[in-house]
């Protein structure tokens, strides 16, 4: 008996890897032996997979096997100058359109017909369904709002307003009925569901009001099928317009819009792609609308973790903490930041020629490690210039226990340099001031306050004082 079952698993696992397949086919007519392309996508990508020929009666059967593009999720269909979406659930999809040239209209995703599969038959019927809710929202309320109320056709606007979102509330509850809540379809639908439908003779700004409370009800931006959909690049760019002021020439609150960008951060970070993608996309649009304020509030929400780290670095936001840097004039040849050090003491108080900033931790393995040799690095430059220049040393700890940091000083004799901090960690304000992201980082000033460099190792530090005359 065990022989036969494990007979059977064994015949099964490559069945199962055979399934998960893109399968196609169909046909598109008045498009006869003509190319179409398909892309995968991947939120706000599309990934080329292949490119497919129709016969002489427009039809086409593909299949995808490529792992690095089959995946449950949506894929685009491009018909030249038109396109639609279907959705890959690892079953075959049939389907019929015809392609027709319109600059207005997408003739191919308007005479769309699904045949199979159960997913892209309700799929189609949610994309319906939600052009008819777009329409509604933005011109039918237009047009309630200018007709005059004794007019005929004024009363057929009204009922077409209510009966589009009652419909689409059908569709949603009717599915939801039949516990049918793992459906791809279904995740998408309730993403841009709306349970209560907006009462019309509401203020623009009550509505937008209405919108923003009930947003994340249905809508959970961590699920992973999300990677593999436009989704979450709409539904945050959505998000972001409904804290947008709606009158002409009010400016934007940029508290604001940073707050709303935390909040939909915070709700994907379960999901590290998809919180990675929203993090990088609201850094990039804030910069792109010069909200520099907005962008600063959420790098330093997100970009700095409290984890005893000597380093927070990463390749792919590289581009924001270079940014940073320069919006808070952390630059070659620019005064730096000044703070307080004691009683009534600022850094710009100092009268050295030289001034080392050094950014540390007693939890910093590697600041521990190397604090002897930077101790002598310190100590020679002194010995060797001590008639020619003179050189203060301010160590900002990023430490959140007083006892250690202060026994450490004691312990490794590190009295003569001034010390500072406020026992935040990485939240540490100094630190965010000159943007540090690991320790340790030497920030080096000159006589005028103007930063000279900024190193992160020793030997540099060594190599860059040396240097100095």
């Amino acid at each position: 008996m065990r022989k036969l079952l494990f007979v059977f698993i064994t015949i099964l696992l490559p069945l199962s890897a055979y399934l998960q397949t893109l399968n196609v086919s169909g046909a598109i007519k008045n498009f006869e032996k003509q190319y179409f392309k398909i892309y995968k996508v991947e939120l706000d990508t599309l990934l080329f997979v292949d490119s497919v020929m129709t016969d002489a009666k427009g039809k086409f059967n593909v299949t995808i096997t490529d792992s690095k593009f089959v995946d449950r999720g949506m894929y685009q269909f491009n018909v030249l100058d038109q396109s639609f979406f279907v959705l890959n659930d690892f079953k075959p999809i049939v389907l019929e359109t015809r392609y027709e040239f319109d600059y207005f209209n997408n003739k191919v995703k308007d005479n769309l017909i699904i045949k199979t599969s159960e997913e892209n038959i309700h799929f189609l019927s949610f994309q319906k369904q939600q052009m008819l809710v777009n329409v509604a929202r933005e011109l039918l309320l237009q047009l309630l709002h200018i007709y005059p109320n004794g007019d005929p056709f004024y009363e057929q606007i009204l009922k077409q307003y209510y009966e589009r979102y009652e419909n689409y509330d059908l569709f949603v509850k009717e599915h939801l009925k039949k516990q049918n809540t793992e459906a791809l379809f279904l995740k998408i639908a309730k993403a841009y569901y709306v349970e209560q439908t907006p009462d019309w003779r509401l203020t623009a700004e009550k509505r937008q009001m209405q919108a923003r409370a009930s947003f994340f009800d249905y809508f959970n931006p961590a699920d992973d099928f999300f990677y593999n959909t436009n989704v979450i690049p709409d539904k945050l760019e959505e998000w972001l317009t409904l804290h947008i002021p709606l009158r002409e020439n009010q400016k934007i609150d940029e508290n604001l819009m940073a707050h709303a960008a935390i909040q939909f951060i915070l709700k994907t970070h379960e999901n590290p792609r998809i919180y990675n993608f929203a993090l990088n996309k609201v850094l990039s649009r804030f910069v792109a609308a010069h909200l520099y304020t907005s962008f600063l509030k959420v790098y330093d929400a997100f970009m700095i973790v409290d984890h005893d780290d000597c380093d927070q670095a990463t390749d792919d936001l590289l581009w924001a903490r270079n940014l940073a840097s320069d919006l808070r004039n952390i630059q070659i040849g620019k005064v730096a930041p000044n703070f307080a050090l004691k009683d009534n003491l600022k850094m710009h108080d100092l009268q050295s020629d030289y001034t080392v900033l050094m950014f540390w931790a007693t939890w910093c393995s590697h600041c521990v490690q190397s604090m002897p040799e930077i101790q002598k690095t310190i100590d020679d430059f002194k010995l060797k210039n001590k008639s020619r220049a003179s050189l203060s040393v301010v160590a900002v700890s990023l430490d959140r226990d007083e006892q250690t940091w202060k026994s450490y000083i004691k312990f490794q004799g590190l009295e003569s340099w001034i010390h500072v901090s406020d026992l935040k960690g990485w939240n540490n304000e100094v630190g965010k001031l000159y943007n540090i992201y690991s320790t340790p980082t030497f920030v080096v000033l000159g006589k005028n306050k103007e930063i000279l460099s900024v190193l992160e190792e020793n030997e540099d530090l060594q190599s860059f004082l040396n240097s100095l005359k």
